[in-house]
């Protein structure tokens, strides 16, 4: 008769090999504490090294007299930027449309400045087509009807890239005297505003259809619904 005894299996590894995995551990650690800091401070010499290489190409041009040189770099770094930054934000153009025209040419009697999107055009986006416009019935005859009273004008927050062949494709015929587009806005708190005083010097001659936008000079807005 045989009696088997079941114990503990003995223990794996021993005291050695704990610690070799410690400082396996440790090292790990200080692997990638050095790495960390490594990155840090390529990061700092590529911000220094960007900062300086901006001030150097954007700071050439322009004349601030008799300050340092270094500060007159800064200066006209600053400069270059805000530039840019008014450049975004305000109109390519103090007047965006010309003066009336003047005999013999005729000219009409009032400006209706129209919304692209939503007014002329409804967007449409599904993920087999994409972007897909589709226009209004009646535009054709209603161009034709308004161009003898109106100087029509097309006023759009799109860019102009999208919006040029738009318009092409609306009005083959030419009846849009003018178009303006996202350039001509007033960038404001996260929006492209169209501000009707910088269009003509006589807002009295305008009307303007808009989609539910009506925040600025509602006196001469008529909005509409879908």
């Amino acid at each position: 008769m045989y009696v088997f005894v079941q114990g503990q299996p003995p223990p794996v590894g021993g005291e050695g090999e704990r610690e070799g995995e410690q400082t396996e551990d440790k090292k790990q650690k200080e692997n990638t504490a050095y790495a960390k800091k490594m990155v840090l401070r390529l990061a700092g010499l590529m911000g220094i090294g960007g900062a300086v290489s901006i001030v150097y190409i954007f700071g050439e041009c322009g004349n601030f007299g008799k300050l340092l040189e270094f500060i007159q770099q800064l200066k006209r770094t600053f400069k270059y930027f805000k530039d840019y930054r008014q450049m975004i934000i305000e109109p390519t153009s103090p007047k965006l449309l010309p003066d009336p025209l003047k005999e013999p040419y005729y000219q009409p009697p009032y400006t209706l400045v129209l919304e692209l999107t939503d007014v002329l055009l409804h967007p449409e986006w599904s993920l087999s087509t994409g972007w897909r416009f589709k226009k209004r019935p009646g535009i054709d005859y209603l161009f034709q009807q308004l161009a003898p009273l109106y100087e029509i004008v097309i006023f759009t927050a799109e860019t102009g890239m999208t919006a040029y062949p738009l318009i092409d494709s609306i009005d083959p015929q030419g009846f849009v005297m003018y178009r303006l587009f996202r350039d001509a806005t007033h960038y404001m708190e996260g929006h492209h505003v169209k501000v009707k005083s910088v269009c003509l010097s006589s807002a009295q001659r305008m009307n303007e259809v808009h989609y539910l936008n009506i925040h600025l000079s509602p006196r001469n807005h008529n909005s509409c619904k879908g």
